[in-house]
């Protein structure tokens, strides 16, 4: 594998690598508690195990709101342990160019009120990333998780060199689907019985977009 060489785009803790055979960039990041997205209203932050309280509280307070839309969990991931573990397991996938996660706080006071994530990274010929988030009810309908996926987004083309940005949600969740409609992902089909979720296998709509179709925005 060729030397490394620091990202051209500015980001410092990132390794630039190219394929002979693919000439396709391929991007690793070392972990930054440090680093921040910032927004008008929010800013993005990888989570650190000082914030495993904060999720475990929006975790289980949410737990029937978030039930219609989330896989099967088991009993642990509703504990303090079990939330240090997703933390950590974040942070390694960072490391390894296989996730980001990053934690939605409000600008004004600092308060953690949920999580986007680009999970999935494939590179090579793919350059693609799943996109998933949720946001305590508290503050729905507030514009604040559109606002972190826009950031996140951004990020997956600017920073980590993506080409693609998917996204897999259930017909009957109209508030994700708004999120990324006013994000202009694409809807590109119907994935049927793609997820067994809440005691049944769901379809999910598949929604994307493109790095050179952000840009047209």
């Amino acid at each position: 594998m060729p030397k490394s060489s620091l990202c051209e785009r500015g980001c410092r803790n990132s390794r630039v690598y190219k394929c002979k055979e693919e000439k396709i960039a391929h991007h690793t990041h070392a972990f930054d508690d440090k680093s921040e997205l910032k927004g008008e209203n929010i800013y993005l932050r990888q989570l650190l195990d000082k914030d495993a309280p904060k999720m475990l509280d929006i975790r289980i307070r949410n737990k029937e709101f978030f039930k219609p839309y989330d896989p099967p969990v088991p009993p642990r991931y509703f504990t303090l342990q079990g939330q240090l573990e997703i933390i950590r397991e974040f942070q390694r996938s960072y490391t390894n160019g296989t996730a980001a996660g990053f934690g939605v706080f409000l600008g004004d006071s600092d308060e953690l009120i949920g999580r986007v994530a680009l999970r999935n990274i494939q590179r090579g010929a793919a350059q693609s990333s799943t996109l998933g988030y949720f946001v305590d009810q508290r503050y729905t309908n507030r514009g604040y998780i559109t606002e972190a996926a826009g950031l996140l987004v951004k990020y997956a083309f600017d920073v980590l060199g993506l080409h693609r940005v998917e996204a897999a949600i259930m017909p009957s969740n109209a508030a994700s689907i708004r999120v990324v409609e006013k994000l202009k992902f694409r809807r590109e089909g119907l994935a049927r019985w793609l997820l067994f979720i809440d005691d049944d296998w769901k379809d999910h709509y598949i929604f994307a977009i493109t790095k050179s179709t952000s840009l047209k925005k």
